[in-house]
């Protein structure tokens, strides 16, 4: 387990490698880019950098208030810079480079329900045959506000990217 200096270590080296690689310039004052570092932080976990953070699903999608409280407290960015600290670094930066909050916390929406219902079949048989069904219906449920072609083209690309496993 982490020691807490080391975990907000390690989030300060991944702020400044999203920030070196043109990713995100991250702002704590500015709820858009604490909103879209959480999902960063998120979603990197399934690419080989798990930070350690515990995720919850609240009303913008996964969320994790260690995290937020952790974001406030950087006052450097590490100059560690080394992508080998960081899993599949451009497979990452290939699924969210140019994305906006919106599909960032529609994709992270996504996956979340997908890793906490892909046992679903075993459980309950009957109400998730169709798991990937489940999940867009769950997302657009909770994303009204979101247009279901727009939820079932990030769904698409979490399944070219290779982050809906069974």
């Amino acid at each position: 387990m982490k020691t807490k200096e080391e975990k907000i270590g390690n989030l300060a080296a991944f702020v400044n490698i999203l920030e070196r690689s043109g990713i995100h310039k991250f702002n704590p004052e500015d709820f858009i880019s604490r909103l879209r570092m959480q999902k960063y932080v998120y979603l990197a976990r399934f690419f080989g950098f798990d930070l350690g953070y515990e995720y919850n699903l609240y009303l913008r999608g996964p969320y994790s208030p260690a995290l937020a409280e952790d974001y406030y407290r950087l006052k450097e960015k590490s100059e560690r810079v080394d992508l080998s600290f960081f899993g599949n670094f451009d497979k990452f930066a290939k699924l969210v480079r140019g994305k906006d909050h919106r599909w960032l916390e529609i994709a992270s929406t996504i996956h979340f329900i997908w890793e906490n219902n892909r046992n679903c079949r075993e459980r309950y048989r009957e109400p998730c045959k169709d798991l990937k069904a489940f999940v867009i219906n769950r997302t657009s449920d909770m994303k009204s506000h979101v247009g279901r072609p727009f939820i079932e083209g990030v769904f698409e690309e979490l399944e070219k990217a290779a982050l809906l496993k069974n």
